[in-house]
This record gives structure tokens, C-alpha cells and sequence, in this order.
């Protein structure tokens, strides 16, 4: 049996550090992903949003601490090559989504990956790749 994959989007990953709706449901998948029961990703560029955010709302340290704890979690850094940026433009071109976004969509493609996420954005990527989403 394959085993499940689970791309996580920067919504789902700082809705979890900051402990709203939906945190519940990224921990669960977290542990599902640490414990081998799924196999878990994040696009570099959704890791950069993550990183981003975390060093302006705190500080640099906590975003180089964020960074490792992700990857103890067991996510795989999903690279930012020439595929996954012609796969994010596909989604950036017919969709009205954030360039992050178009990556997270992209990764969840590549890797025929749910998209954890509870970014309202993604609503209109319905049926072109598998959404999971962390609230409803």
C-alpha cells in the first residue's frame, strides 16, 4: 500500500505555531508524518513565508529554531528547481493564488499529495488537486 504523502502549506504551518483554528489538525498530521505513518513536505518557497514571518513577528533565532523543528517533524524540503517553477506557473496563471501558494499547489501535484491548508485561496483549486483542509 502507498503510503499517504501530506504537502503542508505556510496557512497550515503558522496556524499551528500560533495555536488557531485548525491547530489541531496540522498536529495530528505532524505526528502522522513523525511517526511514518505519512510522508510530509513543504515547498522551499512556502518554507521561505513561514521563515519570513516568524523572524518579523519574533526573531531570526526562532525562525532557525522553526526551521529545524520542521524538519525533527520529518517534513522533506520540496526544492524550488525548473519543474516546480513551471508547475507554480501553470497555478499562478489560471488562478487568483499567491506565488506561495502556486508552489504549495504545484508540490501537492508532483507528488499526487493532499494539500493541508485552511487558506481560503485554495478554494477555487478545488478538483485540480487534492485540498485537506485544517478547519471547515
Amino acid at each position: 500500500m502507498k503510503q499517504a504523502s501530506v504537502v503542508f502549506d505556510s496557512f497550515a504551518i503558522l496556524s499551528f505555531l500560533q495555536d488557531e483554528p485548525g491547530s489541531e489538525r496540522v498536529k495530528e498530521r505532524l505526528i502522522q508524518v513523525q511517526s511514518k505513518r505519512a510522508a510530509g513536505y513543504i515547498s522551499a518557497v512556502n518554507l521561505c513565508e513561514v521563515y519570513y514571518i516568524v523572524t518579523r513577528e519574533k526573531e531570526y533565532t526562532d525562525a532557525e529554531v522553526l526551521t529545524a523543528s520542521l524538519r525533527d517533524w520529518g517534513l522533506n524540503i520540496i526544492p524550488a528547481d525548473e519543474d516546480m517553477a513551471r508547475r507554480a506557473a501553470w497555478f499562478k496563471a489560471r488562478y487568483p493564488i499567491a506565488l506561495a501558494d502556486a508552489f504549495a499547489a504545484a508540490a501537492a501535484q508532483k507528488l499526487e499529495a493532499s494539500l493541508l491548508t485552511g487558506d481560503p485561496e485554495f478554494h477555487s483549486l478545488e478538483g485540480n488537486i487534492e485540498i485537506e483542509w485544517i478547519a471547515r
